[in-house]
């Protein structure tokens, strides 16, 4: 076989191998918008559902309780059974949460719908890491996460104006009925894109020998609660309260707040493989974890305090709040190099279970202040611009606490642990 043959049928695998990764990163893609989606939502769910702030704020703790206990379990499911029956029931279980959504005029099966949404969303991200560490050699992991992530990104990016714009034009129930019928047709594309001989080649004899050494280790649990207390922050202003926060601040239209707010996912797809990139060559990652906390606390600040920012600004600094935020993402290398390599899949779980947890805790304090300064608030537009300040008060306070907690992780120059 000559040459020419071997390197266009390498040039072919390498081909439908990205291929089958980008159909994996769709649903990540789709996964993130109905993550935020929410957000734009809120006042049409008081509305339709007559409930209250804090039952909203509710709808984010279902979905990222969800998600947070499914981690580690999604981890070693993936292990055993590959991604391919994995990812296309998970595509699907979130299309079916999303059905439920558009068609219920319950509250409690609304917030059943958010926690199924959780459960299939919690394999996106895990299943497509592991196709790209299947299909691609190691060097090129770094490079397909960071793909990963800006795709997530721009899934967050439409779930705030254009879905607004879609609302506006179709309603809410008619929108998500679309989303359900784009997540079916996600099921079936997974489900045939990813070849069987694609599962996950290498096995684990013993997919939960890391645990004890991980849950037991304080530094393990000092770098995830603080990976999860940057991201509960950027959840709770992105996916529930920022687009409200700047109807009633600003007197902006739903779509208005909505494309504001989306700038903070612009400042993540721009920012997070920057400050990867940086942290490699510091060889440190406590420099960028300082820096998120810091600079996110006085750009979150401006955001919430300064009075009557010009809109050019106010977009400015959203972008700013994104980028900064992202710089935390080297927190995640820690939590790998903190253990030896073969422990990494249940480190990782465990960090991006906490960070699911800050996404769940954080949203209804936000909703539990609001309605106990204004009790008799019938929907979102009837609490001020004071209620809001006071209420979201605790996202500049979690982020100081964020910055307390650095000193206490263990930098690890870039080195995974031996044992």
């Amino acid at each position: 076989m000559s040459s020419n043959t071997l390197s266009m049928r390498k040039e072919l695998n390498n081909t439908r191998a990205f291929l089958i990764w980008l159909v994996a990163a769709s649903f990540y893609f789709y996964e993130f918008l109905l993550q935020v989606s929410p957000g734009v939502m809120v006042q049409e769910v008081m509305l339709s559902f007559h409930v209250t702030a804090k039952q909203v704020g509710y709808l984010a703790t279902w979905y990222f309780i969800a998600y947070a206990a499914m981690q580690i379990p999604a981890g070693a499911l993936l292990d055993h059974f590959g991604p391919k029956i994995l990812l296309s029931l998970a595509a699907l279980c979130c299309s079916v949460g999303t059905l439920l959504f558009a068609l219920t005029h319950s509250f409690a099966i609304l917030e059943l719908s958010r926690f199924i949404t959780g459960l299939g969303s919690s394999f996106a991200m895990l299943g497509t890491l592991v196709i790209a560490a299947t299909l691609f050699p190691p060097h090129r992991f770094a490079l397909f996460s960071g793909m990963l992530l800006t795709i997530g990104m721009l899934g967050a990016i439409f779930g705030e104006k254009p879905l607004a714009l879609l609302l506006a034009a179709y309603g809410m129930r008619d929108t998500l009925l679309i989303f359900f019928v784009i997540g079916l047709g996600l099921s079936v594309l997974l489900f045939f894109s990813i070849y069987r001989k694609e599962k996950k080649l290498t096995t684990i004899t013993k997919p939960f020998a890391g645990i004890k050494q991980i849950f037991t280790s304080k530094q393990s649990w000092a770098v995830a609660i603080y990976g999860s207390l940057i991201y509960g922050t950027t959840a709770t202003l992105g996916a529930i309260w920022g687009v409200s926060f700047l109807r009633i601040t600003y007197g902006f239209s739903n779509p208005q707040a909505a494309g504001y707010i989306s700038m903070i996912f612009v400042g993540w797809a721009v920012g997070s493989p920057v400050f990867g990139l940086i942290s490699d060559s510091l060889r440190k990652r406590k420099p960028t974890l300082y820096l998120s906390a810091l600079l996110s606390f006085i750009v979150l600040s401006i955001i919430l305090y300064y009075p009557h920012l010009h809109h050019g600004l106010l977009a400015i600094l959203f972008i700013a709040f994104g980028v900064t935020s992202s710089a935390f993402l080297p927190a995640f290398s820690i939590a790998r190099e903190l253990h030896p390599a073969e422990y990494s899949g249940t480190a990782l779980g465990l960090m991006n279970m906490l960070n699911s947890l800050g996404g769940a805790l954080i949203p209804p304090i936000v909703g539990i202040i609001l309605e106990k300064n204004n009790p008799y608030a019938q929907d979102i537009l009837h609490y001020t611009a004071k209620n809001f300040k006071d209420a979201l008060i605790i996202l500049p306070i979690v982020l100081l606490v964020a910055l307390l907690l650095v000193p206490y992780i263990k930098e690890t120059h870039c080195k995974v642990a031996k044992h």
